[in-house]
């Protein structure tokens, strides 16, 4: 049986277009004949594109399927969320049991696959369908979203003790500013000393603090004001990556987004997706929008060339992930290395994590000491030059 494309007329003179199967042309053409249909061009499908709509036609019956017992779910997304406490991930698995309780979910499953909550629920889908609705794949996923949520916790909580140090500071810089350094600006002017460009610069400040107070919190308003957005924007436009490169590709973000890459990839392969369009939905899962790209750039060219080639995007995207989407003996990607891959990518942004909230603190307290140790050699320098010259 082969399948045909074809374009013909209708008996209103429509110009319509469509596919079918036949085995072979003269009885293709028999069939369009018998629906009053004139043929106007017919050919022969490619054997790699119909297993390719065959693939996507069963990876959507797998995830239709899903969402017609969506509901058996519900439950348990509610018991975890009275688990939770208050916090981002209690907040989004709310969000997503509201969502699949919304009639948005009755729409076709092709229009859903640009959706969010569709991409964070495709683990839930077993190899099989009668794994579909059992608890061992709402376990793992789960747990997956669970491990995820609580690594970003983690790169949240790594900077409270540091912020904490550094406003600790700034309150005694403000208290320095007030209270202390007007002193010693009133005895060197007594003196009439030449001040150094250090202790310049700290009575500067000081009388910014001071004198100034409100033109200074308004100006710092107005570049906080502007200062945020860049920094959303730089970050949602993935600017680091794209400006730096394999650079940065150890950002703790950045193997988040691989991880989770990965995972999506190897999990809708495991349903049957075909590697184009599992590409496609896996960049959209990493949430980057620098893999996002290069995950659609790579899924284009397979559509063009039906072979992964290892130059593409390999400045973005892992050599270790472009070998593993042709791993197998026969060219095909290997499901279990993929898996692998999202469990190391997941385990390094870990390590990376605890790394950073162990140096942050150490950081930020030889920043203070600095800082601070800075203010006051700087107030000294024309008391110690006055000694100096006396002697």
């Amino acid at each position: 049986m082969n399948s045909y494309t074809y374009t013909a007329i209708d008996s209103v003179g429509n110009v319509q277009h469509g596919t079918l199967d036949a085995s072979d042309l003269a009885r293709a053409i028999g069939q369009l004949a018998e629906q009053n249909l004139v043929v106007l061009s017919i050919a022969i499908r490619d054997e790699a594109t119909v297993n390719q709509e065959k693939q996507l036609k069963t990876f959507h019956g797998n995830l239709g399927h899903l969402l017609v017992q969506r509901e058996e779910w519900l439950p348990a997304l509610d018991a975890a969320c009275d688990e939770l406490p208050v916090g981002p991930t209690r907040r989004e698995i709310q969000v997503l049991a509201q969502q699949l309780r919304s009639p948005y979910f009755d729409r076709p499953v092709s229009d859903l696959l640009n959706h969010a909550t569709i991409i964070q629920l495709l683990p839930l889908l077993g190899e099989a369908d009668d794994a579909v609705g059992s608890p061992s794949p709402l376990h793992q996923w789960l747990s997956g979203i669970l491990k995820q949520r609580e690594l970003q916790a983690q790169q949240r909580k790594r900077l409270i003790y540091p912020t904490a140090l550094c406003g600790l500071s700034l309150i005694l810089l403000i208290a320095f500013a007030f209270f202390l350094i007007p002193l010693f600006r009133e005895m060197y002017d007594e003196f009439g000393l030449v001040l150094p460009p250090p202790t310049a610069l700290v009575f500067w400040a000081s009388e910014q603090a001071t004198t100034y107070l409100p033109r200074t919190v308004g100006s710092l308003a107005i570049a906080l004001l502007i200062f945020v957005p860049l920094v959303h924007l730089w970050r949602s436009r993935s600017l680091s990556n794209r400006l730096l490169g394999r650079i940065v590709a150890g950002r703790s973000s950045n193997l988040v987004a691989m991880s989770a890459l990965t995972s999506t990839l190897a999990h809708m392969l495991s349903l049957g997706a075909p590697l184009t369009e599992a590409l496609r939905i896996a960049g959209k899962a990493s949430r980057s929008f620098f893999y996002e790209r290069a995950a659609i750039e790579l899924s284009n060219q397979l559509v063009e060339s039906s072979s992964v080639n290892t130059n593409l995007s390999s400045h973005v995207l892992p050599p270790t992930l472009l070998f593993a989407l042709h791993a197998e003996p026969n060219g095909l990607p290997s499901v279990h290395l993929l898996h692998a891959l999202a469990l190391n990518y997941g385990e390094r942004a870990k390590n990376r994590v605890d790394w950073l909230t162990t140096m942050m603190p150490i950081v930020a307290i030889v920043g203070i000491g600095l800082g601070v140790g800075f203010v006051v050699i700087s107030l000294f320098m024309p008391l110690v030059s006055m000694i100096s010259s006396l002697a």
